[in-house]
């Protein structure tokens, strides 16, 4: 079954005589049918003296329904605006529901009506017990016992077909008087001849829905109480505010106020008030300071004076002075202790080259008027210290940058930047104006033989007098040009080996001669050798090669910039099948789980040996040439492997003679 769309909502209060019960309707359609059909409140007692009782007593309290109160009741209840409200909204002329009419504007404005009268009904009822009680929503049970604890249930009358309204329950402990919190979080900011509270209502929601203000003017000996009606949140119940505001007109600023805050709750009763705030009234000045003359002596101090009404001293603590090199600069205070309010000069013992001066009067409260900014400005020949700590690079796509420490001039007004290709030519200036920066960027060209760059900084200060230059630095460019590539000349093939020779790289800064191989018709090149500066071979013996296959080889060189020299045509080259001998026995590969190897051996043919290789694969990727022994071994032992990993191994033997062993049988281990 679907759930119902409307719910009776409830709150209770417990006192030494009774439990209260209050709730409402959550839907302005269940109130008006409520209204019509009335509300069964039950009491369920669930403990007594601590103890559960099984089955709970159960307890109609009104066995007759609860409605509103008839016509003369209404008639002998107060006078007042809350109960002339609820009595209009349950019983005003002009309202009626049809049930069978359907015209749309008709539903539209009666259900915008009665949404209206639930509304002003629910919020009169919040704020008057005796129109919450007149109005049916009000219940007081007074027969009650200290050592139980109730759950009430409170539901309406109303015919299922009409509207299905879920029933409010609320679980009470019947020994435990309600008592209210005191309120938190007052906050009061003071102005000129006003005052702005603030305080944190949602910390009571459920419990307090009205508030009042009460101030002092005898340091808290009496309050009087200053809004007329309590205050309420009248916002939409959709948007969360969790604070309420209260603007209150102070009558004189120079009087000491307190305020404090005090719930009213929807039983009528008001909680304890809060801890009081206190502040006075802040005048506002009619006046700021005018910064009228300044005076460099002798000494190159700055003498400044100031207009500001006399009349208002008493009400100030006194000035400030602040200067920045900039007049919207960041200004800072020159004078460490305030300046006394009925004085009207200062003299600035330190100034800069350019000075923008500010007077600050802060009166009473700590409020603060700013004059305008004033500009002095000092002579000055002297040129700013030249910029240390210069460096730089070169990219490999032609970006020079160059960066250096910040100066500590506070006329500081730029730098410039010089550089030139040779150390005894005249530095050119690439920088179109001065740049405030410590970082410059800008491009150059590598299609250059010219391998480094020369650069030096200078700054100027708001004078335009010239720093001397800076250090020079060398900056290297980067080598984008490949190096000549090896040519191979001669080559040899055996059955064991396939021998190249070549004529090495002829440019200077040639790091890496690398030997490539790759089987015809693909283009996966593997490298086999690689010599360096102090190994540099001009030839090669391949003997890992497998006889019957056709390789491609090439040498290429690579330099200090690590560029690559062309690949020029490769040699196809193919090793003899034919002197192959002495086979391989007893190949074989165990994993040892407590040492984390894996253990190789094979046996040895009767035959003077040259060498013996040892291949391996890894996972899906290639046979490499993985160990030579050039003495008789007959195993080895792989420390090199990882979990989760096969692991393929061959071996093939070189004899004395010149001739080879054909290749082992595959071992394939899961380690």
């Amino acid at each position: 079954t679907e759930e119902p769309n409307y719910k009776i909502q409830v709150l209770a209060k417990v006192s030494d005589t009774e439990i209260v019960l209050r709730w409402a309707p959550d839907n302005p359609i269940a109130w008006h049918y409520a209204n019509k059909y009335g509300y069964t409140i039950e009491r369920h007692t669930l403990f007594r003296d601590g103890t559960q009782l099984i089955p709970a007593e159960k307890t109609i309290l009104t066995p007759n329904g609860i409605k509103p109160a008839g016509e003369d009741r209404w008639a002998k209840a107060e006078k007042n605006k809350y109960n002339a409200v609820a009595w209009q909204a349950i019983f005003g002329e002009d309202f009626e529901i049809s049930e069978t009419n359907s015209q749309p504007v008709q539903i539209k404005n009666q259900t915008n009506v009665l949404v209206s009268r639930w509304s002003l009904a629910l919020f009169s009822c919040d704020h008057s017990v005796e129109a919450a009680e007149l109005s049916g929503l009000l219940f007081r049970d007074k027969n009650i016992k200290k050592n139980e604890k109730y759950l009430y249930r409170i539901y309406t009358n109303i015919p299922k077909e009409i509207a299905e309204v879920d029933t409010g329950t609320y679980f009470i402990d019947a020994g435990t008087v309600t008592e209210y919190p005191k309120p938190l979080e007052l906050t009061a900011e003071f102005k000129d001849r006003t005052v702005n509270l603030r305080w944190n209502q949602m910390y009571y929601k459920g419990i307090y829905n009205a508030w009042s203000v009460e101030r002092s003017e005898d340091m808290g000996k009496t309050f009087t109480r200053i809004n007329k009606n309590p205050l309420v949140n009248l916002h939409n119940k959709d948007r969360i505010v969790n604070y309420m505001h209260y603007t209150d007109s102070l009558p004189d600023n120079d009087v000491k106020y307190l305020y404090r805050i005090i719930g009213h709750s929807p039983f009528g009763d008001e909680g304890p008030p809060s801890d009081t705030v206190s502040g006075f009234g802040k005048e506002v000045l009619k006046a700021e300071p005018f910064l009228s003359k300044t005076l460099v002596n002798e000494k190159g101090e700055v003498l400044i004076s100031w207009e500001f009404p006399e009349d208002y001293n008493a009400k100030l603590k006194g000035f400030k002075i602040s200067t920045a090199p900039k007049a919207k600069g960041v200004y800072k205070d020159i004078n460490k202790d305030i300046i006394p309010a009925d004085v009207r000069l200062y003299s600035d013992i330190s100034p800069s080259n350019t000075n923008y001066y500010k007077v600050t009067a802060i009166d009473k409260h700590g409020k603060e008027y700013k004059s305008q900014a004033y500009l002095v400005q000092l002579i000055d020949s002297i040129p700013p210290k030249p910029p240390t700590g210069l460096k730089g690079l070169i990219d490999s796509t032609g970006t020079v940058i160059v960066s250096w420490n910040q100066i500590p001039e506070e006329d500081f007004f730029g730098y410039r930047v010089y550089m030139t290709n040779h150390m005894n030519s005249e530095f050119t200036q690439i920088t179109k104006k001065a740049i405030k920066d410590t970082t410059f960027r800008f491009k150059t060209t590598l299609k250059t033989l010219t391998e480094d760059m020369f650069v030096k900084v200078m700054a100027e200060d708001n004078r335009f007098n010239p720093s001397d230059y800076s250090e020079i630095i060398k900056l290297k460019r980067p080598d984008t040009i490949p190096p000549s590539p090896p040519v191979i000349t001669d080559f040899k093939v055996t059955d064991t080996c396939i021998y190249l020779k070549w004529i090495k790289s002829t440019s200077k800064d040639v790091v890496n001669h690398i030997v490539f191989r790759s089987p015809n018709g693909k283009e996966e090149w593997e490298a086999i050798a690689v010599f360096d500066t102090i190994y540099n071979p001009d030839s090669y013996c391949d003997t890992s090669a497998i006889p019957g296959i056709l390789y491609k080889y090439l040498v290429i060189a690579v330099d200090e910039a690590d560029n690559n020299s062309e690949k020029i045509k490769p040699v196809k080259l193919q090793m003899s099948k034919k002197r192959t001998t002495g086979k391989i026995n007893n190949f074989k590969a165990e994993v040892d789980t407590k040492a984390k190897n894996i253990v190789i051996s094979w046996d040895l043919p009767n035959k003077k040996i040259k060498e013996i290789h040892l291949y391996r694969k890894v996972g899906d990727g290639k046979t490499r040439t993985y160990k030579r022994f050039y003495k008789a071994t007959d195993n080895y032992t792989d420390t090199n492997i990882q979990i989760n990993t096969n692991y393929e191994y061959r071996l093939r033997i070189i004899f004395a003679d010149g001739k080879s062993s054909p290749f082992s049988e595959r071992i394939i281990i899961n380690y």
